[in-house]
């Protein structure tokens, strides 16, 4: 996991609490249940990026995805970021290792 997944999770769930006490709680829950399907089956979503192997999944009540990559040489999976999915790819895509 990128360190900077913590502070996407951390402020999402501030926003929903802000909106509703505990929902930040519910939408954290969620993300981790989208984690536990790729440690099942990183491949169960479709490739997203032409050169990468890049991939995102999606918490079932949330407007949000997982961005990943699947680093199939090592044989792990890297959580690039946890985003609105309404948002721009630019600032999360910076976070790809070479």
């Amino acid at each position: 996991m990128r360190p900077e997944v913590e502070h996407d999770m951390g402020k999402a769930a501030d926003w929903y609490n802000e909106r509703q006490p505990g929902l930040g709680l519910r939408f954290c829950e969620e993300v981790f249940q989208v984690w536990d399907r790729l440690a099942e089956n990183p491949h169960v979503s479709a490739r997203r990026h032409p050169l990468r192997n890049i991939r995102w999944l999606f918490p079932t009540h949330f407007p949000f995805r997982v961005a990943y990559e699947i680093d199939e040489r090592r044989m792990e999976v890297v959580i690039l970021a946890v985003m609105h999915a309404a948002r721009a790819d630019s600032p999360w895509t910076k976070r790809i290792s070479d």
